[in-house]
């Protein structure tokens, strides 16, 4: 779980753009299904018109994230070529922190090592 704020103004101070930055050129290179968005912000209805049916180049989703000024909720599944599972989850949670899920080791070292408060998080069984 992510919650970095911005301390002036006790706000979450990280965003999708961050989270795709830190997951380096693999997120790119990438094809992301993204649904449930509710984002403000320029781009905000070519998120919000995505509903998981089909999937996105991760070079056209950096540039929606960059055009948004907030994503308040959304669930965002990166999928190298080929895979059916994928190998990233990323999920905003009502503005108050950012959830990511791999079963690789390694993704979950670089988004601790790019962001301060970084804690483990078991996703809640409904």
């Amino acid at each position: 779980m992510i919650k970095d704020l911005e301390a002036a103004r006790n706000v979450l101070a990280v965003d999708l753009r961050h989270l795709l930055s830190a997951l380096g050129p693999r997120a790119l290179a990438s094809e992301w299904r993204v649904r449930e968005v509710w984002a403000e912000g320029d781009a905000k209805p070519q998120l919000e018109a995505f509903d998981g049916s089909e999937l996105i180049a991760g070079q056209r989703l950096a540039a929606l994230a960059q055009d948004v000024s907030q994503i308040i909720d959304g669930e965002f599944s990166a999928f190298e070529s080929g895979q059916a599972a994928p190998w990233v989850i990323v999920e905003a949670v009502d503005s108050t922190y950012y959830a990511v899920r791999s079963d690789d080791p390694s993704v979950l070292a670089q988004v601790r090592s790019a962001f301060q408060d970084v804690t483990d998080y078991e996703h809640p069984v409904a």
